[in-house]
């Protein structure tokens, strides 16, 4: 089990709620695909879950190549990765209420002001690390996409629904594989976090239908 319990600190701009819902975007906010299915208030919450993240399906590099072990290696740890990262968001996000973040899911009877988070591992990349240094302009660049659900756990209704991508194009000698991997999984953990900070504080007043 691994859990982090985080308070506000100092944070990058607050992004605000859109202004209706349903709503999906594009390029929202550098997410890359969002879906808002349903308005919620963040302080109604005290504990978010992160259900393991389906991986039975995620493109990785053949056996056969040298990357390949690499990118095993980082989906292992992409669950843990983001648990330590969404906390971090929501700070940066300027979440104004603590929340309990745990891979350890409460029984049924116990799913009250509860959110629940899963997903799948799209695809792990990581690159080439010689087109990286000999190529350079993002050739060869490693990345990493996911794509989650928030829910509300004691209910199930789905709250919002996102797919991002991560792509790591530089670092000494071109980058090594598991040091980019885990710089794009890092980021997508704290794009998250401002994600769930987006409804946080007082709700927006909104003109009369």
């Amino acid at each position: 089990m691994v859990q982090a319990l985080w308070s506000v600190g100092c944070a990058t701009t607050k992004v605000p709620r859109p202004a209706q819902f349903p709503y999906s975007a594009k390029d929202w906010h550098d997410i890359d695909s969002v879906e808002f299915l349903k308005d919620f208030r963040l302080e109604d919450y005290s504990r978010l879950v992160l259900e393991p993240f389906d991986t039975s399906s995620t493109w990785l590099p053949p056996k056969d190549e040298n990357t390949h072990e690499a990118a095993v290696v980082m989906l292992k740890r992409a669950d843990n990765l983001l648990l330590t990262e969404i906390p971090r968001g929501l700070r940066r996000g300027k979440a104004s209420s603590p929340l309990e973040l745990t891979d350890n899911k409460p029984a049924p009877e116990a799913l009250d002001r509860t959110l629940l988070l899963h997903g799948k591992v799209v695809r792990v990349d990581p690159g080439s690390r010689s087109a990286r240094y000999w190529v350079g302009f993002g050739a060869g660049s490693a990345h990493v996409r996911i794509k989650g659900e928030i829910l509300d756990a004691k209910s199930g209704t789905p709250l919002l629904r996102f797919e991002q991508q991560r792509i790591g194009t530089a670092g000494a000698f071109g980058g090594d594989y598991e040091g980019l991997l885990t710089d794009c999984l890092v980021v997508i953990g704290r794009d998250i976090g401002r994600l769930l900070a987006v409804f946080s504080g007082p709700e927006p007043v909104r003109p009369a239908p």
